[in-house]
Parts: structure tokens; sequence; C-alpha cells
């Protein structure tokens, strides 16, 4: 896992954050890039799911990744997950792992 600052993390994300820049780059713009970038890796937030309705128990849920921004998306039928997680305040993390590992065992949204 390349979640420290180790060389070939640093080349990558160098790699993508030129691909996404025009001009000039500091290297304190590029250290905060990655800052921000390796803050909240490991952290699943609800906001990284949208939930749509399919039909009487039937939702289909997207994740996207905060990191690297692909999507992978289920239909579901598991409504006490819909409702520890889309219907409640604050989601456990347990329950937001639960749901993540579900959207991404049904594939890759396009």
């Amino acid at each position: 896992m390349n979640c420290s600052y180790c060389t070939d993390c640093i080349k990558l994300d160098w790699q993508e954050f030129c691909s996404k820049r025009i001009g000039s780059i500091s290297n304190e713009d590029y250290v905060a890039y990655l800052v921000r970038k390796h803050k909240n890796r490991d952290k699943v937030q609800i906001t990284d799911f949208t939930f749509l309705f399919r039909g009487y128990g039937h939702y289909r849920v997207i994740y996207q990744s905060p990191v690297t921004y692909k999507r992978w998306s289920a239909i579901t039928t598991d409504m006490p997950l819909i409702d520890a997680t889309k219907n409640c305040d604050e989601p456990k993390r347990k329950d937001l792992e639960m749901l993540k590992s579900v959207c991404k065992s049904g594939g890759i949204y396009q």
C-alpha cells in the first residue's frame, strides 16, 4: 500500500499532479497536493455514495473513490444496510465499509 511518501507513490502522484496542472508548479503546491490526497485516504464517508431508487426494495448504490475517482455500482435488496447508511444521520463506519464492499463486488460503473 502506497499511503506513505515512498518513491513510487511520489512519482505517480507527481505525474498525475503535472497532468492536471498547467504552468509552473512550486514545491509547496505539490506538497499541499500530497497532503490533501493522502489525508483521508482510508476513511469512507456517506458522501462517497449515491443512492438511486430502482423499485420496491431495490436500490442502485454507486460508490466513488475519493482518491482515484473510480466508480463501482451494485443493485442491492439489503434494506437493513440501506437504512443503516442512507436513512441514518450518522452512519457507522462498519456499515459504510459493508456497503463499499457490496458496490465493489458488483462491478465498475461506466
